[in-house]
């Protein structure tokens, strides 16, 4: 059975549709995603004029706190733009809260540069290095799971709750020098179709899962993150693909719900997956809340409620 997941990124389009709605919107949505039978709500970092949130880390125990049984997440929390002891603290504090049910997603990217030196209060940004995330992304581990080495002063640092669970790890990618990352940190792994090119390679999740057997000694989480949108018939189909929104956006899956249905079970076989998590197109409420319900519809989510 495949098994679904929501990404919100948080768009509006400022002339019909404002940040405070998206917002006030969440508190409706997530329980009936929840109902559903969705087995996740992922919220993203973007510090844009047209995302409604920049800081999903104060939503996600909100939305926790109005559901149940759901994992709420974030995908991802921008880790150059942020203190890795700050995320640690951050999320272990959530997940003390709800236990079991908090996913930490981490993504490579970063805001521009205003965004950047205001985030971090410095003068200038010098270029990323790979070095510096690689860095950032250990500090993260090691806070999480208390792994500094003795000759670290940071090991000192203990974060409370001290004894209490630590969220799943996700990290979030496009290519292959994600995945190394993930078995590198013995993290889940997320691969996102819409960033196009090395990202439509179905052989990337299989090396992730050959990579972390051979390393790890254990099977890793990892899902796909895919765009699209669900509709109600063919002329709905044809106005998506025609709407001039998505001239330059890559969609994944788009169509009615037989189409969806297909093409979805299409990227389950080539990417040999579990698990798919959607983003959803939509722009206004009714439109998000259709395609879900026909999602939900299509793969018979409600009937694995009992089983989460």
């Amino acid at each position: 059975m495949l098994k679904l997941g929501v990404l919100d990124f948080g768009d509006f389009d400022n002339v019909f549709h404002f940040a405070h709605d998206k917002i006030n919107e969440l508190f409706e949505i997530v329980p009936l995603i929840e109902k559903l039978g969705f087995k996740r709500y992922w919220l993203g970092e973007h510090h844009s004029p047209f995302h409604a949130w920049g800081s999903p880390e104060i939503l996600i125990p909100l939305m926790a706190g109005i559901t149940d049984r759901i994992k709420i997440g974030s995908a991802g929390i921008q880790i150059m733009a942020h203190s890795p002891l700050r995320i640690a603290q951050t999320f272990k504090l959530i997940e003390s809260i709800y236990p079991g049910r908090i996913d930490l997603g981490i993504a490579k990217g970063q805001p521009q540069d205003i965004f950047l030196k205001a985030l971090l209060d410095i003068e200038t940004v010098d270029l990323v290095s790979k070095m510096e995330y690689d860095r950032k992304l250990n500090d993260l581990i090691c806070f999480l799971y208390e792994k500094f080495e003795e000759s670290n002063p940071l090991g000192e640092i203990k974060l409370h709750p001290i004894g209490a669970t630590v969220p799943d790890v996700w990290l979030l990618g496009s290519s292959e020098n994600s995945f190394i990352d993930a078995v590198k940190y013995d993290t889940n792994f997320c691969l996102s179709l819409f960033h196009g090119r090395p990202a439509n390679d179905p052989n990337i999740l299989r090396k992730f899962s050959d990579y972390s057997n051979r390393v790890n000694n254990k099977n890793t989480n990892f899902t796909l993150c895919v765009s699209g949108l669900c509709t109600e018939n063919n002329k709905q189909t044809k106005k998506v693909r025609k709407d001039p929104r998505f001239n330059n956006a890559i969609l994944n899956v788009v169509g009615t719900q037989e189409e969806c249905k297909n093409q979805l079970y299409e990227l389950q076989y080539r990417y040999k997956v579990d698990e798919i998590e959607f983003l959803d197109i939509g722009i206004n409420f009714e439109e998000r809340v259709n395609n879900y319900k026909l999602l939900a519809e299509t793969f018979n989510l409600s009937s694995s409620i009992k089983g989460n």
